[in-house]
C-alpha cells in the first residue's frame, strides 16, 4: 500500500496543479474560504504537493503501470468534466462561441468514460480521436469567443508580428501601455520580453489568419503528441500513452492560457521535441529543438542544463554526437538572435533582459512571495530569494554527484523541482507558468520507475 501512494504521488502533483490553477486561474486570490484567502489555501496544498513529489522520487517502487494508467483515466475525465463547467475565459465577448467551447468539452468528457470502457481496437481509436477533435475544436472556438483579450502579451505580441511583417525590428518599437490608458496605472514599462524564437514561429500564423494564437493551438497539439511519442519510446503501452495525452489535452487551464496568449505553448511544444528526439537519438533534430528551447523563454536554460547533463552523463564526451547536436543549436540560435543583436544590442539586452530584472514584485502572482506579504506583511528579502535558488540548485547538483548518475527519471524529477522553487519563490508566477510544470511532470510521470524495473532486473541478474 506504501509503495502504492508513493507511486500515485506524481499524479495526485498533477492532479493538485489542475485542480488549484483551474480555482485560482494562477493568480493570488483575495476572496475568502472559512476566514482564509484562496490563494494562500491553494498556494499551501500546491507546496504539499511539491514536497510529497519530492520525496516520492526517492522512494522504492514498482512500476504498476496498470495502476498508474487508472489514475490517468481519471485524472483526464476529472480534469475534462472541470473544463466543461468552468472553461475560465477571462474575457469572452462572444457568448455563442463561448457557449459551444463549453459543449465541445463536455462532449469529450462525456466520450473519454466509453473510451476506456471499449474493447476493440478500432472503435477505441475512433473514441480517442473523436476526443481530440473535440477539445481542439474548443481551443478554436475560444478565439471566436475572447477575440480581443485585454492583456498586454496579447498586444506586444500582434503588434511585433505585424512589425516584423512589414521588415522592421519589434524590439526597438513602442508598444502601448494599455493599463495606463485605461486604468490610469501601469504594472511595468512596456517591453517586447519574448526571445526571437517565439516571433518567428508566431509571424506565420498572425499573417495568414489574423490571431497569432492559432501557432499555440498548433503548438499544443505537437506537445501532446510528443507525449504520447515519448510514452511509447520509454516502452509505454499505447493506452497508457493516450491517457497521458488526454490529461495534457483536458488540462483545466489550457482555454485560459491560450485566451491569454500567453507564450508558453510554444515553449512547451519545444521541450516535447527536444526529450523525443533524444530518447529516438535523432542528434541534429535534438540540436535545432535546444536552440528553440533557448529562444522560447529566457528560464529555459535550466531545462537545456539538465538535458545536456544527463546526455553526457549517459553518452559519455562522444564528440561525433556533441557536434551533431551542438553545430545545429549554435547555428539555429545564431540566425535567431544575431540579426536584432547587430541591429541593436543595447535594446535587445534591455527587452530580453533588465526589463525582466527591472519588473517589480506581483502581490497577486501565485507565490510564497505574495502570500508571505498579503497575509503577514512579511516582504523576504531579493538576497533571502537568491539564496534559496542556489541552495537548491546546489543540492540537486551535490545528489547527482554522489549518485554518479542520471537517469531520465531523474533529470525530469530535478528539473520538476527545482522550476517549482523557482516559480513558488519568483517575484511573480502565474498559470502559464504552473501550466508548463505540469507539462514536465507528464514527462516524468512516462519515464517514471523505468530507471528503477531496469535496476531491479540487473540486480537480479
Amino acid at each position: 500500500m506504501r509503495n502504492k501512494f508513493w507511486q500515485l504521488c506524481p499524479i495526485l502533483f498533477l492532479w493538485v496543479s489542475g485542480f488549484s490553477l483551474s480555482c485560482t486561474w494562477g493568480f493570488y486570490q483575495l476572496f475568502h474560504i472559512c476566514g482564509y484567502h484562496i490563494g494562500a489555501i491553494h498556494i499551501v496544498l500546491y507546496s504539499i504537493a511539491v514536497c510529497l513529489f519530492s520525496i516520492a522520487v526517492f522512494q522504492r517502487q514498482t512500476d504498476d503501470e496498470s495502476l498508474t494508467s487508472a489514475a490517468l483515466g481519471f485524472a483526464a475525465v476529472f480534469f475534462a468534466v472541470q473544463l466543461a463547467f468552468f472553461p475560465r475565459l477571462y474575457y469572452p465577448d462572444a457568448q455563442r462561441p463561448y457557449l459551444w467551447l463549453g459543449l465541445c468539452v463536455a462532449a469529450a468528457a462525456l466520450i473519454m468514460p466509453a473510451y476506456f470502457g471499449l474493447k476493440k481496437r478500432q472503435n477505441k481509436l475512433i473514441a480517442f480521436c473523436s476526443v481530440i477533435i473535440f477539445l481542439e475544436a474548443a481551443r478554436v472556438l475560444t478565439l471566436y469567443a475572447s477575440p480581443n483579450p485585454y492583456i498586454d502579451v496579447f498586444i506586444f505580441l500582434r503588434d511585433g508580428c505585424l512589425f516584423m511583417a512589414r521588415g522592421i525590428n519589434p524590439y526597438t518599437q513602442s508598444y502601448p501601455d494599455i493599463y495606463m490608458q485605461n486604468e490610469g496605472f501601469t504594472l511595468y514599462p512596456p517591453a517586447l520580453n519574448y526571445p526571437p524564437g517565439v516571433m518567428y514561429w508566431l509571424l506565420p500564423f498572425q499573417v495568414a489568419t489574423g490571431d497569432f494564437r492559432v501557432g499555440y493551438i498548433i503548438a499544443d497539439l505537437v506537445a501532446g503528441l510528443m507525449l504520447f511519442l515519448v510514452a511509447r519510446k520509454l516502452g509505454r503501452s499505447e493506452e497508457f500513452s493516450r491517457r497521458l495525452a488526454l490529461v495534457w489535452f483536458a488540462f483545466p487551464t489550457c482555454l485560459f492560457t491560450l485566451e491569454q496568449s500567453w507564450i508558453d505553448a510554444f515553449l512547451i511544444m519545444t521541450i516535447g521535441l527536444l526529450f523525443y528526439c533524444l530518447l529516438s537519438e535523432r542528434w541534429i533534430l535534438a540540436g535545432l529543438s535546444l536552440a528553440l528551447v533557448l529562444a522560447a523563454k529566457q528560464y529555459s536554460v535550466f531545462i537545456a542544463f539538465f538535458a545536456i547533463l544527463w546526455l553526457l552523463m549517459n553518452k559519455g564526451f562522444q564528440w561525433r554526437i556533441l557536434m551533431r547536436i551542438g553545430v545545429p543549436a549554435l547555428t539555429l540560435s545564431l540566425a535567431l538572435y544575431l540579426p536584432f543583436f547587430l541591429a541593436d544590442p543595447k535594446t535587445l539586452y534591455y527587452d530580453l533582459v533588465t526589463s525582466l530584472l527591472e519588473q517589480p514584485r506581483r502581490l497577486d502572482a501565485f507565490t510564497w512571495i505574495a502570500l508571505l506579504e498579503n497575509e503577514f506583511d512579511i516582504i523576504p528579502p531579493n538576497s533571502a530569494i537568491i539564496q534559496i535558488y542556489v541552495v537548491s540548485f546546489s543540492l540537486i547538483l551535490v545528489l547527482i554527484w554522489f549518485q554518479r548518475s542520471l537517469d531520465l527519471r531523474l533529470c525530469l524529477a530535478y528539473s520538476v523541482i527545482l522550476y517549482a522553487i523557482v516559480f513558488l519563490f519568483g517575484k511573480q508566477a502565474f498559470c502559464n507558468y504552473y501550466q508548463l510544470l505540469s507539462y514536465m511532470l507528464c514527462l516524468y510521470i512516462a519515464s517514471a520507475m523505468k530507471s528503477l524495473t531496469v535496476a531491479s532486473k540487473s540486480q537480479e541478474a
